[in-house]
């Protein structure tokens, strides 16, 4: 078991970039939060659990109770994000896989993408349409397709303060897991 843990509140922004991108949702991000977080009805396909995901601590016990350190590693995005092949070395080594492979890790997959249209995106996501368009696509054509979807640009940043609330939110969550797993997690609580 593998578990990499990123700063819960970038976790909660990419979760939703992702949702609007693949048309999952619709309204603004502060919004979309605060909605999903008042659902009574909670669970994978009922909701997003843009929070509740992010609450690692109990989730890491939780394994820590049926798994040994054998059997489970933690690490951190930041980390991987830093020194990329030295965190895939680490995976390979904790696998008992070959760790001296050649990797390109400068190709990037799974990006976050914002749609010229929210609203069409989500429409043709809930008819169905947006999945099947982009399975019947050969890979050639795929990069044509969906630059009339969505906006060169890229993502666009959390605002400063979205991302104050969000961080009040899982404050005492960081600092908890900050002492599971022995690691200082201050700079996830620093606003930038």
């Amino acid at each position: 078991m593998i578990a990499i843990l990123r700063n819960p509140v970038d976790r909660a922004y990419s979760h939703y970039l992702a949702n609007i991108r693949d048309g999952r949702a619709i309204l603004p991000f502060r919004k979309e939060l605060e909605q999903d977080l008042s659902k009574t009805n909670k669970g994978w396909g009922k909701s997003h659990l843009y929070i509740e995901l992010g609450m690692y601590n109990e989730q890491i016990k939780r394994f820590k109770k049926y798994f040994g350190p054998d059997q489970f590693k933690i690490l951190l995005q930041d980390d991987l994000k830093a020194n990329t092949p030295k965190v895939i070395k680490e995976v390979f080594e904790f696998l008992n896989l070959e760790s001296e492979i050649n990797i390109n890790f400068k190709e990037k997959h799974n990006e976050a993408k914002v749609p010229k249209n929210i609203k069409f995106i989500h429409f043709l996501t809930q008819i169905g349409l947006k999945r099947k368009i982009f399975r019947v696509l050969p890979n050639s054509i795929q990069p044509k397709v969906k630059a009339l979807f969505f906006k060169k640009d890229g993502r666009e940043k959390m605002n400063l303060d979205d991302r104050k609330w969000l961080t009040s939110i899982f404050a005492n969550e960081v600092e908890a897991l900050s002492k599971e797993l022995d690691r200082d997690l201050s700079h996830w609580l620093v606003i930038k």
